[in-house]
């Protein structure tokens, strides 16, 4: 029996699509934000069709959702972090290079799937760490500057 998605897989990606055509046009006249949300309400569809077609299983529960919050944070501060790499690796300064593996429990519950997913990319958004993958209960990570694992992934229960 298939389950029926919640309202939070529904509504990110109109709220997403959205949000990224104000963004984009930068505008709020009338005509701008009905295209908008014409365009909105096909992606919202488009969207849920793929995912069905595919039988993607992406279901986040509301607080998995929630520990993303300190993503604009670490975007920020890794920015920054890599410029001071690239200021020091022009100088001669050569910059490290770390390979991680954390401990990533996977229960068998319907949002595991989720959880890996915004782990993966909550982590990858952030300029010096990329996940390279999940296996046997780790997340492999790859740091530039070894640093403590970011609240926001061990909130997802990387340890």
């Amino acid at each position: 029996m298939k389950e029926k998605p919640n309202s939070l897989v529904i509504v990110s990606p109109i709220v997403a699509a959205m949000g990224c055509w104000l963004l984009f046009t930068g505008s709020f006249t009338v005509h701008e934000l009905l295209l908008g949300s014409a365009f909105t309400i096909f992606t919202a569809i488009i969207t849920s069709l793929a995912w069905r077609s595919m039988g993607v299983l992406f279901t986040p529960s509301f607080n998995q959702v929630l520990c993303l919050w300190r993503l604009p944070w670490y975007v920020l501060h890794d920015s920054i972090e890599v410029s001071t790499i690239l200021a020091k690796d022009l100088v001669g300064i050569r910059a490290g290079s770390h390979l991680r593996a954390a401990r990533f429990p996977s229960p068998s519950d319907k949002h595991s799937t989720a959880r890996a997913i915004l782990v993966t990319t909550g982590t990858t958004m952030t300029p010096s760490i990329i996940v390279l993958g999940i296996a046997d209960d780790y997340l492999l990570l790859h740091q530039l500057k070894r640093s403590p694992l970011p609240r926001m992934i061990t909130d997802l229960g990387v340890r």
